[in-house]
């Protein structure tokens, strides 16, 4: 699976015409779990033999779990009569 998000990945780099220079990829995952570190490696090799230019790339390690819900920070305003 890894192999083939880089593929992809690879792709719209190419199709987008983005500098390379200006361009990053961010590779984002659990790093403790070796079947997500194996993808995220497989698909940066993808990338990287399908690009046609280095670019950046940002490791970012996450626990994969899901944000809280985001509340409103002021309340509504009650709506206008017409």
């Amino acid at each position: 699976m890894g192999g083939e998000v880089g593929k992809r990945a690879a792709e719209e780099f190419k199709k987008a015409g983005w500098n390379p220079a200006e361009t990053a990829t961010v590779s984002a995952w659990k790093q403790d779990v070796t079947v997500c570190t194996d993808r995220v490696n497989a698909s940066k090799k993808e990338f990287a033999a399908n690009a046609g230019a280095a670019v950046k790339n940002i490791d970012v390690a996450t626990d994969n779990s899901r944000p809280a819900p985001r509340t409103r920070s002021r309340p509504r305003s009650p709506p206008t009569p017409r």
